[in-house]
């Protein structure tokens, strides 16, 4: 079962921000970590018109296979983002 979470995306051209809907394998996730400076730039300036500058952000490393990974940052706190992994591995032994 994959989990629904929402990435926060930068453009490196304009230093804007977009949020965008991924679903990710929990079982391919290595470590989840506070991504600081994302949370640091919302609190001084909500990154997105909506946006509470009071949201937690997380780094989130992703196997893509041998000993390649992928860093995304997502909304969510560690422990936040770590429920939503659990929640839909739940799902699946009782599917």
């Amino acid at each position: 079962m994959l989990a629904k979470l929402t990435q926060v995306v930068e453009s490196v051209s304009t230093s804007e921000f977009a949020l965008k809907t991924i679903f990710v394998n929990p079982d391919h996730v290595i470590t989840i970590i506070e991504d600081d400076r994302i949370q640091g730039l919302n609190r001084r300036q909500p990154l997105l018109e909506g946006l509470d500058q009071t949201h937690g952000f997380s780094r989130i490393a992703i196997s893509s296979g041998g000993t390649q990974s992928r860093l995304i940052t997502v909304v969510g706190s560690p422990e936040t983002v770590m429920e939503a992994l659990q929640n839909d591995k739940r799902q699946l032994i009782r599917g």
